[in-house]
């Protein structure tokens, strides 16, 4: 399916009952061969291997999950006292729903700017904490950080929607794990500890890319390369279901990071902003930022 001039593997499409019309198109990573179904304001679709719940009124992706694997969904999800059923050619069901209780808010935090949500992941300890003056980020973290299938870091994100860029510059990171400390940039699912997510972290060796395409699923290193001079700015673009890392040494040319394109499939509403963890479990690093900013796509990074 092609969608304003690029292809993709699959499409949903709502039409005009009327006249035939084009009300909205929404592209997949994947190939839409089951059939549809409709529940209280939603559509559900299988997408290649992965689950889309999208708003009937306009398309947005308002939850997905990817079954993995390069299992195909081939059957038309059902929905059955709340629950949302289907299988993969994997012979695996899955069944979807909403959870008893819903986690509770992040508490509050006077620290934090208006527009963003600063919060703990998956309770690291000790408990992380940031200090914002001047533009200037300085967070403490613990927990032992972004890896495998579950999460222990500090998150400070504004909501996004749709295709988005985070920007910051890392300027300093000192304390925590000598090897595995991470200072960087996140675009995340959800607060859960083993969400989907797609990020570029400094640490103390290196820079390294990596993300996680199914809820609690392992983690993928895309890159790990010599760690930059800092400051270095860090970037993330997202387009679709398509994500890019970046660098920069000036905050003007972007280069991407070889090898770092990724299909992350995500709803239309997620979380970007800074991340950071000390690496390991009981002790606190310290890492600082500058120059933040999460908003629409500002530039074309350089191969």
């Amino acid at each position: 399916t092609t969608v304003n001039g690029v292809g993709y593997g699959g499409s949903v499409q709502a039409l005009n009952e009327n006249t035939g019309a084009v009300v909205w198109q929404h592209p997949e990573a994947g190939p839409v061969i089951g059939a549809i179904t409709y529940m209280n304001g939603m559509v559900i679709a299988g997408a290649g291997s992965a689950l889309e719940v999208l708003d009937a009124s306009t398309g947005q992706r308002l939850y997905s999950d990817d079954t993995g694997g390069g299992s195909w969904i081939y059957a038309a999800p059902s929905v059955a006292a709340g629950t949302i059923i289907t299988g993969n050619t994997a012979g695996v069901i899955y069944a979807f729903g909403l959870p008893a209780t819903l986690p509770p808010p992040p508490p509050p935090d006077t620290n934090c700017p208006a527009s963003f949500t600063c919060q703990d992941i998956g309770n690291p300890a000790p408990a992380g904490s940031e200090n914002v003056a001047s533009g200037t980020w300085t967070v403490s973290a613990g927990g032992a950080g972004v890896s495998g299938s579950s999460d222990a870091f500090r998150l400070m994100s504004e909501p996004s929607a749709g295709d988005v860029q985070i920007d910051a510059r890392v300027t300093a990171q000192t304390g925590g794990s000598d090897t595995t400390a991470q200072a960087g940039i996140m675009l995340r699912q959800t607060n859960d500890p083993g969400s989907p997510y797609y990020a570029i972290f400094v640490t103390p060796l290196g820079l390294t890319v990596q993300y996680r395409q199914t809820f609690g699923g392992a983690t993928t290193v895309a890159i790990s390369v010599a760690r930059p001079s800092l400051p270095v700015y860090l970037q993330i673009q997202r387009q679709g279901d398509v994500l890019q890392a970046a660098t920069s040494a000036d905050g003007s040319t972007y280069t991407n990071v070889p090898g770092t394109t990724a299909t992350v499939i995500m709803p239309y509403a997620s979380l970007a902003g800074l991340a950071a963890s000390s690496g390991a479990g009981g002790s606190a690093g310290t890492a600082t930022f500058d120059n933040v900013s999460v908003g629409g796509i500002t530039n074309t990074p350089q191969d």
